[in-house]
């Protein structure tokens, strides 16, 4: 959804620290997608965790057969 300013957008919260898997768990639980910049990685496992979990996958290249996974 686009709105007109820009403080009308819900708050983005970016975690830079490590977190242990049951905080990831519980992030996947309440957010509402999975958003990944990365390129490099070979399976992306975090995407596969929000997806696992039917959350929707905002990512920058979709490898061959990897479509299905997103809800």
């Amino acid at each position: 959804k686009l709105y007109p300013t820009f403080e009308q957008y819900p708050e983005v919260v970016v975690y830079t620290d490590r977190m242990s898997d049951d905080e990831i768990m519980s992030l996947h639980a309440t957010g509402h997608c999975f958003v990944t910049t990365s390129r490099g990685e070979a399976f992306n496992i975090p995407a596969f965790e929000a997806a696992a979990m039917n959350k929707p996958v905002i990512h920058p290249q979709t490898p061959p057969g990897v479509s299905s996974m997103y809800p």
